[in-house]
C-alpha cells in the first residue's frame, strides 16, 4: 500500500495540558508511531524549533503516524482535534518535507544536548504489542509528571512499534525518581527499566536490581554465581519475578 507521514506539532503552557493529551490518546486508542514530549527550552539548546512562540517553560508534542495515506490523513487530524481539546496553545501539521529533518533531529536530541556524557537516559521495554500502547502512554504522563515533582524535565520518545520510551535526564535523577518509575514499570509483567547511559561513576553506585522485591534475592545469588564482573547487562532494572 502507498504509505505517507503525517505529524503533529503541540505547544502546551503546562503539564497538565501534556497529561490531559495522554489521556485523550489512550482514551482514542490512535495508532502512533512515534511520539515525543519536549521542553521547550530543551529544543531551542539543540537548534530545533519545530513550532514557532514557545516559551522555554512550555511543553512541545511531537506525535507522527505512518501508514495508508487516508488513514494516516485521518489520525493527524485527530490528533489536532485532541491537542486543541487538551489546551495546547499551538498546534500545527508540519508539511511533507519537514516530517524528516524534524524526527532526525529528535533522534539526534541526546547526543547534541549531552556531549560530555553527564546525562543519564533510561528506556522503559515492553512488548511491541498494540494493547500495550495505551500502557506505554500511561507510563509516559506518570514518569513526567514525577520528574516534574523533582523539578526535572526530561525529553521522552516514545517508539510503540518497538515497545520502548526512552527517558533523557541532562543530570543524573534522584534515587527516589529511579525508584519511582522502578514501581511504573512492575505494574506488568514483562517490562523492563534499564541504564542506557549514565555517567560511570554515578552508574557503578546505583543497584541495577533495584530491590528489594520478592524473589530478587536468588536472582542476585544466579546473577553473582554466573557473571561476578557484573559484564552482562550492566545497570539493568528488571522487575519482579512472576510464577
Amino acid at each position: 500500500r502507498p504509505e505517507r507521514e503525517g505529524t503533529v506539532v503541540a505547544r502546551f503552557d503546562d503539564l497538565e495540558g501534556v497529561d490531559l493529551l495522554f489521556a485523550a490518546l489512550r482514551h482514542a486508542g490512535e495508532d502512533l508511531a512515534s511520539l515525543a514530549v519536549t521542553p521547550a527550552a530543551t529544543l531551542a539548546a539543540a537548534g530545533v524549533d519545530p513550532i514557532e512562540g514557545a516559551a522555554e517553560e512550555d511543553w512541545v508534542v511531537l506525535a507522527r503516524a505512518l501508514g495508508a495515506a487516508r488513514e494516516t490523513a485521518r489520525i493527524v487530524t485527530r490528533l489536532s482535534e485532541l491537542a486543541e481539546a487538551a489546551g495546547a496553545t499551538a498546534v500545527r501539521e508540519p508539511s511533507a518535507g519537514e516530517h524528516g529533518p524534524i524526527w532526525t533531529a529528535l533522534r539526534e536530541l541526546g547526543p547534541r544536548l549531552d556531549p560530555d556524557g553527564a546525562g543519564v537516559v533510561l528506556s522503559l521495554q515492553t512488548a511491541p504489542m498494540l494493547d500495550e500502547r495505551s500502557a506505554m502512554g500511561g507510563f509516559v504522563e506518570a514518569a513526567v509528571a514525577q520528574a516534574a515533582g523533582c523539578d526535572l524535565r526530561p525529553h521522552v520518545v516514545l517508539e510503540p512499534a518497538l515497545g520502548e520510551v526512552r527517558l533523557h535526564f541532562p543530570a543524573p535523577p534522584p534515587d527516589r525518581l529511579l525508584s519511582g518509575l522502578r514501581r511504573l514499570a512492575d505494574r506488568d509483567a514483562g517490562r523492563f527499566l534499564r541504564i542506557v547511559s549514565a555517567p560511570a561513576p554515578w552508574r557503578r553506585t546505583r543497584d541495577p536490581w533495584f530491590g528489594p522485591l520478592p524473589a530478587e534475592r536468588l536472582q542476585r545469588r544466579v546473577k553473582a554465581a554466573l557473571d561476578p564482573g557484573d559484564v552482562l547487562s550492566p545497570g539493568r532494572i528488571v522487575t519482579e519475578v512472576r510464577a
